[in-house]
């Protein structure tokens, strides 16, 4: 039993590097995956003939775009409750000379509604934004939204399946 709780644990932590993986470098996983997906359907159609062939190829390269555009706005389904992640603070002093990061754990998830309902974020902001996020980050609890989030960092202590 004790094998089986180990690679789940496993495959658990693989899963977890690749949703990081996928959230830091969107464009790159969604055309890893897109291009496999290419290969395939071109094999498959040059099996037929060359021409069909070219013309998969023509359409998925043309689909690709599509596909790039659906993975950038998904890419904050990425983000779960109780990830650390380190976003860009705006509180950073005006003067300061460079942009401050914060990093902190996400509480919840939350849509626009949401935030419009707590009165603390400015509504001019939140047009730009469909997601958002309780962050509890050292100092105070903030909205953050997710085109401010630059990374995820997956507390792994205490899962350790050998500690058991």
């Amino acid at each position: 039993m004790a094998k089986v709780l180990a690679w789940l644990q496993y495959l658990r932590t693989i899963v977890l590097a690749f949703r990081v993986i996928a959230f830091e470098k969107t464009d790159e996983a969604a055309l890893v995956a897109w291009g496999a997906l290419t290969i395939l359907v071109a094999a498959v159609t040059f099996t037929y003939t060359a021409a069909a062939g070219g013309a998969a190829l023509l359409g998925m390269g043309v689909l690709w775009f599509g596909i790039r555009g659906w993975a950038r706005r998904n890419r904050c389904r990425l983000v779960r409750t109780a990830d650390r992640v380190e976003f860009a603070d705006i509180d950073t002093a005006a003067d300061a000379y460079r942009q401050g990061f914060t990093v902190g754990v996400v509480l919840r998830r939350m849509e626009t509604e949401d935030v419009k309902r707590t009165g603390e974020y400015d509504e001019a902001l939140m047009a730009e934004s469909r997601w958002f996020f309780v962050v509890s980050a050292p100092g105070k609890t903030r909205i953050v939204p997710c085109e401010r989030i630059v990374g995820i960092e997956i507390d792994m202590e205490g899962d350790n399946v050998w500690d058991h």
